[in-house]
């Protein structure tokens, strides 16, 4: 049996049009190692942003606006580690099930990890309870490798100052900032490199600051932003 297809191969010396990018006569092959430290734009844009972070092996979705799943269908969904959040606001939160449903049925092993504001655990709660009977008919139908406990949404929350630390693989940390207006910022490092990502787009080095300084780079990039490769 051939090895799943992950973010990094399918990316790998390919036209941006296979990570999710619309093709342009100017496309050049773009190569990602599973070293680097990259973001690009799910697709094209829609109410709010969406993004998928890749570093260390490791693969993050910002932003689930409605739609989402169809512009992350070259992304290894059974693979995907966390689903980040940057409101619970109706535009920012409409394809959370699109993509929680997806990738468990794609054949994600555990609970889908899920950050945001203040109310994100209720929020998850609700998103489960709504399509439980649901879920049990699929696993009936055509049982996922990870079976119906792979199918829940894991909300990780905490309070620190309103800053709390959403995923760590050691090498690769995301700290969550609750943002004015019901709203949450992400500072991600890897290996040394900060990058802030929020609802306005990229900062380097430093949280995105939305709402005060803004960000370097606004969405959507139209290209695989590379972090160690780009001046701020």
């Amino acid at each position: 049996m051939p090895a799943p297809r992950t973010l990094q191969s399918l990316c790998f010396a390919t036209a941006l049009a296979a990570c999710g990018q619309p093709p342009t006569p100017e496309s050049e092959p773009v190569e990602i190692s599973p070293t680097d430290f990259v973001v690009f734009d799910c697709g094209s844009q829609r109410a709010a942003p969406c993004a998928v972070l890749s570093a260390g092996g490791k693969q993050i979705v910002f932003g689930a606006p409605a739609g989402a799943i169809a512009d992350l269908q070259s992304v290894d969904l059974a693979r995907l580690d966390a689903l980040m959040l940057f409101s619970l606001a109706a535009e920012s939160i409409e394809g959370v099930d699109e993509i929680r449903n997806a990738s468990w049925r794609a054949g994600r092993l555990d609970p889908l990890r899920l950050a945001g504001p203040e109310g994100v655990a209720a929020f998850a709660a609700g998103v489960d309870a709504a399509f439980q009977a649901a879920d049990a008919l699929a696993v009936i139908d055509a049982p996922p490798p990870g079976g119906f406990d792979a199918a829940p949404l894991a909300p990780v929350t905490g309070r620190r100052a309103g800053q709390w630390r959403a995923f760590d693989t050691g090498d690769l940390t995301i700290d969550v900032q609750a943002a004015a207006g019901g709203r949450a910022e992400y500072l991600v490092i890897y290996e040394g490199e900060a990058l802030g990502v929020g609802a306005c787009g990229l900062a380097v080095g430093r949280w995105p600051g939305c709402l005060g300084d803004g960000a370097d780079h606004p969405w959507p990039l139209g290209e695989v932003f590379f972090v160690d490769r780009s001046e701020p």
